[in-house]
């Protein structure tokens, strides 16, 4: 799933029933502060990448993602100060980047 380049774009409400993707990529949305509506994300297949949300306060929603299959990236986005929501993921399938 891409979602990318949505200037105005300030929820992801609406993504709640989404419990795995094969990917998932976030990046250059402006406006966007939180990932609430991925509350539900246990899984990705493949890669998982934030990157350039300026204005994303946390990925608290992340809370019940326990594994990834692709490589990790969260890039670019000052605004996050911590990767707590990240502590249930038991398998990282590839690289790590932060």
């Amino acid at each position: 799933m891409w979602i990318e380049n949505n200037p105005q774009l300030s929820s992801l409400q609406g993504l709640e029933s989404i419990s795995s993707l094969p990917s998932l990529y976030l990046s250059n949305n402006d406006a966007l502060v939180s990932l609430a509506g991925l509350d539900n994300l246990k899984t990705t297949t493949g890669p998982l990448e934030i990157k350039y949300n300026d204005n994303l306060t946390n990925i608290n929603s992340l809370a019940n993602l326990s594994s990834v299959g692709g490589n990790f990236r969260l890039d670019q986005s000052p605004l996050i100060t911590d990767l707590l929501a990240l502590s249930n993921v038991s398998h990282w399938g590839g690289g790590v980047q932060i």
